[in-house]
Parts: structure tokens; sequence; C-alpha cells
């Protein structure tokens, strides 16, 4: 008797310690601590909280040093309570931000502390809410509504190409391909024009460089002073027997006019 009552009292211990392991075990799991937590509680006001649920992570410039105490309706909008430790010091200016590990990832709560010298937020304060978080929801709407338009731009697009004569695009193609065969000759062509223009502009240079020195007619001219001299002495002699000739012909007019009035003796014998 006394070795089964015995036996009966070490599998009972075995059956309570085995209820205690997986009490504690899912109270771990759970996040569940025995009596009070520490820390002190803070508030966000977020327009919306899609994801977010009791437990999700509380970070700090990126460090994970709380979790959300439990999310409510409040006034329209999603109120956020957490806890942060007491050395973990937030202030006036600190913003809260709603963010995913991913795309689709665990949503968590990112804080940026504020700035040292602002009035530390107390036990029981809000942190203000820093920019909306994103609906992913609306965000797949709205790229719904965007592959609606492409869909509405590109048809049009099909129905012209479409309509395209295949062999014109084979035509038009094999234009293109003949005329980049002639390219090198064209471009070689164009080379020889410009090697061409460019020692007509040398030539052109070189006779410039000869004139200013005073080389050829055309440099004396320019150059020399006594060639002009002598080329201003012609002219003049020039114009004195101009002015001759145009003496003579007035007197050879004067005689013919006296002739014709029948003057002199020469007049009389041709008119008499």
């Amino acid at each position: 008797m006394m070795r089964k009552k015995s036996s009966e009292i070490w599998v009972g211990l075995f059956v309570v310690v085995g209820i205690f392991l997986l009490v504690f075990v899912t109270l771990k799991i759970e996040k569940f601590q025995f009596g009070k937590k520490a820390g002190y509680l803070l508030n966000i006001y977020f327009n919306t909280a899609p994801g977010l649920d009791r437990n999700s992570p509380v970070r700090v410039a990126g460090v994970h040093l709380g979790d959300v105490e439990k999310v409510t309706l409040e006034k329209g909008k999603a109120k956020v309570t957490f806890r942060l430790p007491f050395h973990i010091v937030l202030y006036q200016d600190a913003k809260a931000y709603l963010k995913s590990e991913g795309f689709l990832g665990e949503k968590y709560v990112e804080i940026l502390p504020g700035t040292p010298g602002y009035p530390r937020l107390e036990p029981d304060g809000v942190v203000e809410q820093g920019a909306p978080p994103a609906d992913v929801e609306q965000f797949i709407a709205n790229m719904s509504g965007i592959r609606e338009e492409i869909k509405e731009v590109v048809k049009p697009l099909g129905d012209v190409l479409k309509a395209v004569d295949t062999k014109k695009v084979e035509n038009v193609i094999s234009n293109i391909d003949r005329f980049s065969g002639q390219l090198p000759t064209l471009a070689k062509d164009s080379k020889e024009t410009i090697q061409k223009a460019k020692e007509a502009f040398t030539r052109i240079e070189e006779i410039g460089d000869k004139v200013n020195k005073g080389e050829g007619t055309l440099g004396k001219l320019i150059t020399d002073d006594a060639v002009y001299q002598e080329a201003k002495k012609t002219i003049e002699t020039a114009k004195e027997a101009i002015e001759k000739v145009k003496g003579t012909a007035e007197t050879l007019q004067n005689v013919s006019e006296k002739i014709e009035r029948g003057e002199g003796t020469l007049g009389k014998l041709i008119n008499d």
C-alpha cells in the first residue's frame, strides 16, 4: 500500500509540474507577464491603423522597445495605446508612423523621439502622428484604375498596328537599309568636298597674305605708294587729253555751225 501511494504522489507531482510548465510557456508565447508590467503608457491617434493589433512592436529610432497594449476607436480615429520603459524619454515634438515589414509584412509603430530640450511627454500623453499611413487597399484600387486607363490608351494603338500594311513596313525597312548602305559613299563624298573647300580657303588666305605683303600686281597697287602716284599721274594725263579732245570737238562744232549758216569763205562756197 505504501509503495502504491508513493507512485501516486510522484504521478501527481509530474502532472502538476507539467501543467505549470504548459501555463508558463503559453504565457510566454502570448507575451503575458505576471503582475503589473513595468513602464509608462502613451497614446497615438492614427487616421487609420489597418493590420495593427495588440502586441504589435513599437520601435523608437528603429529599436524595438515596447509593444501595443490596445487599439480602440475614439472620435473616428484609431487610438493606439502602447508601453515604453521608464528610461526611454520622448519629447513633445515626437512623431509616430505606422509602418510594415515589407509590402505586406507585420505592422509596427515607428517613433522618432523628438528634440532634446523640448518638454518631455508625461505618462498617458499623446504622440503626434507623422505622415498618414499608406492605405494598401487604396493603392491597389488606384493601380487597378491605372491599369484600365493603360488599356484605354493601348487599345487605339493596337488598332493602328492591326491596320498597318506589313508589306509597306517591309518596303520602308528595305529603303532604310539601302539608304544606310549608301551612307559610307555619301560620307566619303562629303569628306572630299570639305577637303576641297579647306584647300580653297587655304589658297585664298595665301593670296591675302601676298596682297598684304605687296606681292604681285594687286599687292603693289595696294601697298606700293609709287605705283599709286604713277597711276594717279596717268589718270590726270588722261583727263587732260580728254579735256583737249573736248575742246577740239567744240571748235569743230562751231566751224560746222558757221559753215551751215554760210559764214566764211568755205560756208559761202558750200551754201551760195
